[in-house]
């Protein structure tokens, strides 16, 4: 067998860990909700891919076997235990000495309930509800008693893989078929198991590869590879049409697509070199294995690599095209190469190699309507490529060519002179656009116009009739743009270094929203994917969906993080496989089996009370006494776990949608009630169509809240009640003559307390306004004593309507404005109800004028003075930024105002900082509440 160096998958390392200490897998499974079962010497453990725990361990034993079945898992320990774990819990389900001195080997989990157990040395042992229901071994018919491998096969059947051939039983044990040498076997010591839906059975050997059969057939062997110089197979796993081999030299991978091609994951840090102990293909489709060290290895299908094919280095491709029946076109400097998409070892490259210089690159394919390949090159304008065999150089084009797309018959090319055309005579003009005429790229659209991505020209529109016009952004500029793409609507999008993702319109040029997250210092390519855009450059690969407007980084995902491409060498296949040209190699990407739009599965793993498990289903009830909860919860995304957030809310007690990196969240002191705890993952940069996991509980009322304490509480407050107010009635009149004789007195004192503060201020401004701006100081004087004059009309009011004080804030402020300028800025947002409230006097115009006096105004950052009213409350706020030497203050006008408004309603004043604003919430009182009516 010879291991090509072609295409290999994406692997991602990861490594779990208990604590500081590594945990080496020698077994692994999935269970039910996607999470992975770890079995080593050290124990038990569940990972999600970012978070380990140890589920079960006894000092000094190990997992031997381990299976997934009914929403449980099952280990095997070397001490003969038999343990299963449900969720978070591990209990110890069967224990037989027979199994210290014959280990168990393998674990199958079956539908019925049923548990088979392969020894090493004792055949199998079938064990259900608690007891050893049967056992099979060599006076059973079993072909030898030391078992390798269990398998499930169609029909309820099981395979049993043994030192000597493998068997094919019935549940019952009955019906047994055997496969050995004498039979067509290549080997007798058969190691890993395998079935298919079909009800084939497929086995991997210690020196024979692997072979198949049918159980109905046993004499009918098909052999995968009758080369197979590989080595003994430990394990292997299937997805689609490959197969992954683990090997004691790494795993290796057989597409039989591409006619029996082999390669591996390349590189130590990907597994090459290290022995295979289990492989296992998850549900999302991924293969897992590990090696019995600290790593596990993640395989993705989805994401084949090429680094070099047939000598030919494919990190430095600078074109790329789509060809006709399944073939693809590339190219290096110099060369193009054709070969088909799936490289398969059967098939070599068509070579052609063009007359330029090593300094003069191909930087644009395109497969013309003629079934022949057009090449442009940075230096020596377009070669034509007939039926894949010869060349020649067209004549009459630019000799820089950067981009180059074919629509109908005619083929159009974007050169740093210019834009040209190509018609199916082979004749080709120029086509005049405006500005400095340095295109990038081309879009050809079926209505017969045309759009070029131009540098510094923004994009250009070139109609059937050839009348160009330059499309321009909102802001009136024209900017470079790089790439052109059309959407499956048929929109069209471009992009351009530090520009975002803009809409091209008939008149314009229209921004994505969230435009920042999409900006990119250096763009490669914007490529359209089925119903959204991949934007490929140096902040990683973005997924964008122009109708929704989420976005995700799939660079972790897809191995992309730091890669850098060239300009436009990207493409979808005829099978909707995406391909990308980076310095790392070849990327042909199948993103339809990934979760694109960001959204994950959330799982909640458990909910807990100080060191105690909830029910995991149906309501649970919290004591009045122990009111705080905790939930613990992950998510499934094990392409790149680093990605992943989480959204949570606590419905009854705070319905706002929290996001956190976090993996655990607790609630304390909630109050009695019902409650709905939500949790979901997400790996977009903004959550989209969040999908929610939920758990509903209740905290009790304590026992002095039930109904019954109550109404007796109530009885004996109404007894009381009646008793007093008798006693009191008399006093509380003169108490309330008093409290009005006080708070009367107390106004008087306020308000002559008022005045002198206000003139204090003024006048300094006056002052202040002379030396600075003398020719303004006559019309300030007479707006100056324009507002002392309407402070005279109301001083001596208790309160005075809103729109009145309104009027003396705006004239005080203008006087203001002449000192600050646009330095500061008075937002009044006040409706006509509002205004006809009441109020002290002067209150608001001294709350502006203590957040001008104490806080800093630049022109870069102005204070903002907002003013905003509800039917009850007129709130002032302003940010709060004290001046560096802080003015010093009484604190008299704040507690001033609240002593006011405690004089005249029940209602306080809130007045303090709050986050990075000083907010006052003062009452609007109603007329009839005034104290002079």
């Amino acid at each position: 067998m010879a291991v090509a160096h072609g295409q290999y998958p994406l692997v991602r390392l990861m490594d779990p860990a208990d604590g500081q200490q590594g945990v080496r897998t020698t077994v692994m499974t999935q269970d039910a909700s996607g999470l992975l079962w770890l079995g080593s010497e050290q124990g038990l453990f569940r990972t999600d891919g970012d978070r380990t725990d140890r589920m079960f361990r006894i000092e000094g034993t190990s997992v031997t076997a381990i299976c997934t079945g009914g929403g449980y898992v099952l280990a095997a320990l070397s001490n003969g235990l038999i343990v299963r774990c449900d969720g978070s819990r591990c209990d110890t389900i069967h224990i037989d000495s027979r199994l210290l001195e014959a280990p168990a080997r393998a674990l199958l989990c079956r539908s019925d309930g049923e548990v088979w157990i392969g020894t090493y040395g004792d055949g199998v042992h079938v064990w259900k509800d608690g007891t050893i229901v049967r056992r099979l071994g060599i006076d059973q018919g079993l072909n030898d008693a030391h078992v390798n491998a269990l398998a499930s096969v169609l029909g309820g059947r099981v395979a049993i893989a043994t030192d000597q051939g493998v068997a094919v039983v019935a549940a019952d044990g009955s019906s047994l078929v055997k496969v050995t040498e004498e039979t067509g076997a290549p080997d007798n010591l058969v190691l890993s198991l395998s079935a298919d839906e079909r009800g084939r059975v497929w086995a991997g050997t210690d020196r024979g590869g692997v072979f198949s059969f049918v159980p109905e057939h046993p004499q009918r062997i098909t052999k995968l590879d009758t080369l197979w110089r590989g080595g003994p197979i430990n394990s292997f796993a299937t997805t689609d049409n490959r197969f992954w081999l683990g090997t004691s030299t790494g795993m290796v991978v057989c597409d039989t697509l591409a006619g029996m091609a082999y390669y591996r994951p390349r590189g130590e840090h990907q597994g090459a070199g290290s022995f295979v102990q289990v492989a296992m293909t998850a549900a999302d489709g991924s293969v897992w294995w590990c090696d019995g060290s600290a790593s596990l290895r993640r395989a993705d299908p989805a994401v084949l690599i090429t680094e070099r094919h047939e000598g030919v280095p494919t990190t430095r491709v600078t074109a790329i095209s789509n060809l006709s029946q399944g073939r693809i076109a590339f190219a290096t400097s110099g060369a193009v190469f054709t070969h088909s998409e799936a490289f398969p070892d059967s098939e070599v490259f068509r070579r052609f190699i063009l007359p330029t210089d090593s300094t003069t690159p191909i930087v644009s394919l395109s497969f013309a309507s003629d079934g022949n390949l057009l090449a442009g090159t940075f230096g020596s304008g377009v070669f034509r490529i007939e039926s894949e065999r010869t060349w020649y150089r067209l004549i009459g084009t630019n000799e820089n060519v950067l981009s180059m797309r074919t629509s109908g018959d005619h083929t159009w090319m974007a050169t740093i002179g210019g834009l040209y055309s190509r018609d199916p005579a082979g004749v080709i003009k120029e086509v005049a656009i405006p500005g400095s005429r340095f295109a990038y790229d081309v879009l050809p659209m079926t209505d017969g116009s045309v759009f070029v991505a131009t540098d510094g020209n923004g994009v250009i529109r070139v109609d059937r009739n050839g009348k160009a016009t330059m499309l321009m952004e909102p802001t009136g500029t024209h900017r470079t743009f790089y790439a052109l793409c059309e959407d499956a609507q048929g929109r069209v999008w471009t992009a351009g270094p530090g520009t975002g993702i803009h809409r091209v319109m008939d008149d314009g040029l229209t921004p994505l929203p969230k435009n920042d997250v999409l900006r990119m210092n250096d763009v490669y390519s914007l490529t359209r994917f089925g119903d959204v855009l991949l934007l490929f450059g140096d902040a990683g690969l973005l997924r964008v969906d122009p109708d929704k407007g989420n976005v995700n980084d799939l660079a972790q995902e897809y191995g992309l993080q730091g890669a850098q491409g060239e300009l436009n060498a990207a493409m979808v296949d005829g099978k909707n496989n995406v391909w990308l040209a980076t310095d790392r190699g070849l990327f042909r990407i199948d993103p339809r089996n990934q979760a694109l739009d960001g959204t994950t599965l959330a799982l909640l793993l458990t909910a807990m009370q100080g060191g105690e498990r909830l029910p995991p289903d149906g309501e649970a009830e919290l004591p009045a006494s122990r009111d705080f909860i905790s939930f613990r919860y992950t998510g499934l995304h094990y392409a790149a776990p680093e990605d992943l957030r989480f959204a949570y809310r606590l419905i009854g007690a705070d319905s706002a949608v929290h996001y956190t990196l976090d993996r655990e969240v607790s609630f304390t002191n909630l109050q009695p009630g019902d409650y709905r705890f939500d949790v979901a993952a997400f790996t977009a940069l903004v959550p989209s169509g969040t999908e929610w996991v939920s758990y509903h509980f209740t905290v009790l009322r304590p026992w002095w809240l039930t109904r019954w304490a109550f109404a007796t509480a109530i009885a004996v407050i109404v007894t009381i009640l009646v008793v007093v107010i008798r006693v009191r009635e008399s006093r509380l009149r003169l108490h309330e003559r008093m409290e009005k004789d006080k708070a009367r007195f107390q106004m008087e004192v306020l308000r002559s307390q008022v005045n002198p503060h206000f003139l204090f201020n003024s006048f300094n401004t006056l002052i202040e306004l002379i030396e600075e701006a003398p020719s303004k100081a006559v019309s300030h004087v007479e707006q100056l004593s324009d507002f002392f004059r309407e402070i005279l009309q109301v001083r001596d009011k208790e309160t005075i309507p809103l729109s009145d004080e309104m009027q003396l804030v705006k004239t005080y402020f203008s006087l203001e404005k002449r000192r600050f300028g646009e330095r500061i800025q008075l937002d009044m947002q006040l409706t006509q109800e509002a205004l006809q409230k009441h109020i002290p006097p002067l209150t608001v115009q001294l709350l502006v004028e203590n957040a001008l006096k104490h806080n800093v105004a630049t022109d870069a950052e102005p204070l903002t003075v907002s003013l905003h009213a509800t039917d009850e409350t007129l709130t002032v706020t302003n940010p709060y930024r004290p001046r560096g030497a802080h003015t010093r203050s009484t604190g008299f006008g704040v507690e001033s105002i609240r002593q006011r408004f405690a004089a005249i309603t029940h209602r306080a004043a809130s007045i303090g900082k709050e986050n990075d604003n000083f907010v006052a919430r003062i009452p609007l009182l109603s007329p009839h509440e005034d104290p002079d009516r």
